[in-house]
């Protein structure tokens, strides 16, 4: 099973930033350059903030094992383990010989052309994800 999380960034203290601590956690107040209040939780060694990503982040495991972390530019968790699941099931293919690593790549790049290959020319991308083939 795929992992979903938000990737998480330490980032120095900000400049005038106080700490303080709020429902039994210790965070930082500060304000940004427009003025605007801004608050991040304190890091563990109390030296920086923590910064989480506004988007998820898949880790699954490839057709040789290795781990592998994607970025889903999904905001939505449902929709990046969605992603994540149809990661998992192409490596899982790939891995059976069902389906060919070079011929996915292909076929993916012709559905982000809208149906053209690299030449220009035509394609038949088969399904949305164009890695089951041609047309059914």
């Amino acid at each position: 099973m795929a992992g979903v999380f938000r990737r998480v960034k330490k980032m120095p203290l900000p400049e005038g930033a106080r700490v303080v601590e709020r429902k039994g956690e210790m965070v930082a107040e500060w304000r940004d350059a427009n003025g605007k209040r801004r608050t991040a939780p304190v890091s563990k060694d109390g030296s920086g903030i923590r910064v989480e990503a506004a988007t998820y982040t898949v880790q699954f495991y490839d057709e040789h094992g290795h781990p592998q972390r994607v970025a889903t530019r999904c905001r939505d968790h449902a929709a990046a383990e969605q992603l994540g699941r149809e990661l998992e099931k192409r490596a899982m293919q790939r891995r059976e010989g069902q389906l060919l690593p070079h011929l996915s790549a292909l076929a993916v790049h012709a559905h982000r052309e809208g149906g053209r290959d690299r030449r220009g020319e035509a394609v038949d991308i088969g399904d949305r994800q164009g890695d089951r083939g041609a047309g059914k």
